[in-house]
């Protein structure tokens, strides 16, 4: 685990080749509306093409774009 806040959080995880890849997770989606969850949605994948359109985890081949997507969550959540 690279980050937590208090909703999300940023992984590093591995797959079977070894190639490295990167998650964001919203994890607590307890004091949060649906509208403010498609708002996440939004900012991480506007097209739903990365993960599909209920998708509550986000994979990102590049650590720069996952952190720069993660501290924009921050921001607006934090």
């Amino acid at each position: 685990r690279l980050y937590e806040s208090r909703h999300f959080t940023l992984d590093r995880e591995t797959n079977r080749k070894g190639r490295r890849f990167y998650r964001i997770s919203l994890w607590n989606t307890g004091p949060m509306e649906y509208s403010e969850v498609e708002q996440v949605r939004d900012i991480l994948d506007p097209l739903r093409n990365r993960a599909g359109k209920t998708a509550y985890n986000w994979k990102f081949s590049n650590l720069k774009e996952a952190e720069e997507r993660y501290t924009m969550l921050l921001l607006r959540w934090a």
